[in-house]
């Protein structure tokens, strides 16, 4: 009775699927064209579940009208493309196989781009309704040049670079204005444009546009003078352009290009940059008196032209040697490690920091920074701003943030002066493009550093007054931004309810679920990097003796070692040895775990760093993007968060503004392998006070948990919020 109800029930799900598939398809296909109606099918099936729902709607978005638009486009539209071509009594079977395979390619390369936050979802209406239009251009033999002007380069992009439309007559045409579609939408690569056009009527209208964009972009070009544009440049009678074409011929004209602008205005000549380059120290500080220079126009609303290659080149010269130069002396005295700065003045110093955020180690800052009011006469925080022109003061602000230095700086003025510095501190956040949220995220970083909480409220104040004055029929970028940066930082206030999670749209973030954490092994993964050097080598053996042998099983080879629960759950931690000698063998160890981990399917979801912050980036770049929380146990591990998100974007960062102390790292693996040990879910907040008992050290209010890394709360919000956006 069983096995019959069983086949009754069956059988009418069968009959239930069939009528359902006639139901929503009532033409006729050829037998031949199957499997390309069910390739679009199924990449049809994979958008409408981005919102994570396996139905025949699309709610991602924040308003109603742009989610019914969503909808319409990922069901009734492609649906309804698919009946035209398969009815398409005018096209011959290959050209329905091509226009459904371009479909299909056309609405796969969508959601890969907006997977990767190249595509915004609002633009997929667009992109349907292009493809649909260009479809009935190709069936009349039609060119689709004239759609290139009224869609977005990436949308046209998308419609030229598949099979669909290969064929038709006039695609050159196509191609060539949506090239020009890109000039016009981003001016900076008017020289990328014109590569593929030199002989264009217009060319030299784009290279001016590129002198004003992209001036590096001309230089460029100019260098190759056997090219045909090239020869253009060179013939160009413009006296700004010639003395560019004059730089790209010198070899080292490079080392020039930060000073063009002065070069053509005669405030300096190439001999007096001559007299520099044989030594590091005076080129730097020619750069940086010129690039104080550079920031007073700009504060006039006169923007040097070379604003990029001159920063480009102070990142480069504040680097090498000085910031490696001292960095790699880490283990001298100060008398020997600091040496090379002692020519630099305040505003050299200051210049040295903020060029050097990704590459100067905590110890290295805090010389630099304490060296900075030594050398002024009067220190003073006003002084300083005022004798650098304000340039990179945000930066500078967010680094001292970053490093416990903020409070030091603004009690350096008056607190009316301080007021005012971070009232212009929050201000102008939507500035840059799309992807630019250095200042926003800055901003949320050094939110949760300032100690003072009249000018907390203050600034939570500031930001709600902008915040107010921006309308996303006006400045959408701009709402969007203030209002993340509302929710957040109030988030964070005593007494706050607001459930960051629910209010931003985005994953938990208070909480890392155990279920999580589980690959598909049915076990949780870790990844422990260690580095060869004398420290972290015994860091690696206290690590290694940390674990109880009643509860972890440890087995080694020569180049890592397992560590395995032998009671509760199934947790397998790998960690590379370390050497005493920094001869690379670390790397190669890595490398070796990470083949063995790759070949066998054993996918890290919790990745440690264990090492000096030089080390860090190289633990970014390999660990599993599918990692949901990641300790980085350095010095100034804090300063990397947004390049952890690039590579695993779904992880909870845990990471120290100043130095990474072993006494409180060696506490943090312990009590989480416990945690995963036994199964349970990663509740931070809980977590944190645990920790705080077991750590109980000076340093530990340098470490930020995740519930409290605003910049990172930030980025994932944004990302989010521009992703469902129109």
């Amino acid at each position: 009775m069983t096995v019959s109800l069983f086949r009754t029930h069956a059988l009418f799900c069968c009959l239930l699927l069939v009528w359902q598939q006639s139901f929503a398809q009532d033409y006729p296909i050829a037998i031949s064209r199957q499997l390309f109606h069910d390739q679009v099918d199924k990449v049809q099936q994979r958008i409408q579940a981005l919102d994570g729902r396996s139905d025949d709607q699309l709610l991602l978005a924040g308003n109603d009208s742009l989610n019914h638009l969503l909808t319409i486009a990922a069901t009734k539209s492609i649906d309804s493309l698919q009946r035209q071509i398969e009815l398409n009594k005018d096209a011959s079977n290959n050209q329905k196989v091509a226009y459904l395979r371009g479909l299909a390619e056309a609405i796969q390369e969508f959601y890969t781009g907006f997977k990767k936050r190249r595509l915004r979802l609002g633009a997929f209406p667009a992109m349907i309704n292009a493809w649909q239009q260009a479809y009935l251009r190709d069936t009349r033999q039609q060119s689709l040049a004239p759609m290139m002007d009224t869609c977005s380069y990436e949308v046209g992009k998308l419609l030229l670079d598949g099979i669909s439309f290969m064929n038709n007559p006039y695609m050159e045409d196509a191609v060539r204005q949506n090239r020009i579609r890109l000039a016009y939408e981003q001016p900076a690569k008017a020289m990328e444009v014109l590569s593929y056009m030199p002989y264009a009527a217009f060319a030299d209208s784009l290279i001016r546009v590129a002198m004003k964009y992209n001036p590096t972009s001309v230089y460029i070009f100019a260098q190759a003078t056997e090219t045909t544009l090239g020869k253009r440049i060179h013939q160009m009678e413009d006296t700004a352009i010639q003395l560019l074409c004059t730089l790209a011929l010198r070899n080292d004209g490079q080392m020039y290009l930060p000073f063009y602008d002065d070069l053509l205005s005669g405030r300096i000549t190439t001999a007096h940059i001559d007299s520099t380059l044989g030594d590091s120290l005076a080129y730097y500080r020619l750069l940086v008196k010129t690039a104080i220079g550079y920031a007073g126009r700009a504060r006039m609303g006169d923007t040097a032209s070379v604003w990029k290659p001159m920063r480009d080149m102070l990142h480069t010269k504040a680097n090498q040697p000085f910031v490696n130069r001292i960095n790699g002396l880490h283990n001298a005295g100060e008398a020997v490690r600091f040496k090379c700065l002692a020519g630099m003045s305040a505003a050299d110093l200051y210049y040295l920091i903020v060029h050097s955020e990704q590459e100067i180690y905590t110890s290295s800052y805090m010389y630099a920074y304490r060296a900075i009011w030594l050398r002024m006469p009067v220190p003073s925080a006003d002084s300083l701003l005022s004798m650098v022109q304000y340039d990179h003061y945000k930066k500078f602000i967010a680094m001292a943030a970053n490093y416990n230095t903020l409070d030091h700086f603004l009690s350096k003025m008056s607190e009316a002066r301080a007021h005012e510095l971070m009232t212009s501190f929050v201000s102008d956040l939507d500035r840059g493009g799309d992807d630019d949220l250095e200042d926003a995220v800055d901003v949320a970083n050094s939110y949760a550093s300032i100690k003072n909480d009249t000018l907390r409220h203050m600034l939570l104040q500031q930001i709600r007054v902008i915040r107010a004055a921006s309308t996303q029929a006006t400045k959408a970028r701009a709402a969007t931004i203030y209002r993340l940066e509302d929710i957040i930082l109030s988030s964070s206030e005593p007494g706050s309810d607001i459930n960051l999670p629910d209010s931003l749209g985005i994953p938990p973030i208070y909480e890392v679920p155990y279920s999580s954490m589980l690959t598909d092994t049915g076990r949780v993964v870790v990844q422990v990097f260690f580095y060869d050097d004398f420290a972290v080598a015994g860091m690696f053996n206290g690590f290694l003796r940390s674990f109880n042998p009643k509860l972890w099983r440890i087995s080694a080879n020569p180049q890592w070692v397992v560590i395995r629960s032998l009671v509760g759950r199934p947790v397998f931690i790998y960690a590379n040895k370390a050497n005493t000698r920094e001869d690379g063998t670390d790397e190669r160890n890595q490398r070796a775990l990470n083949s063995y981990l790759k070949s066998n399917n054993l996918q890290p979801t919790v990745t440690i760093h264990r090492g000096h912050s030089y080390t860090t980036r190289n633990t970014i770049l390999q660990m599993s993007p599918l990692s949901k929380i990641v300790f980085l146990g350095s010095c100034g591990g804090y300063q990397l968060i947004n390049e952890v998100l690039t590579n695993a974007p779904d992880a909870h960062i845990v990471a120290s503004k100043q130095i990474g102390r072993t006494v409180i790292n060696r506490p943090f693996v312990q009590l989480l392998t416990e945690k995963l040990r036994t199964g349970k879910n990663i509740q931070w907040t809980s977590f944190w006070s645990q920790l705080a008992k077991a750590a109980p050290y000076p340093g530990f209010e340098d470490y930020v948990p995740p519930q409290k890394n605003l910049g990172a709360i930030l980025i994932k919000a944004y990302q989010n919020a521009v992703a469902n956006s129109w």
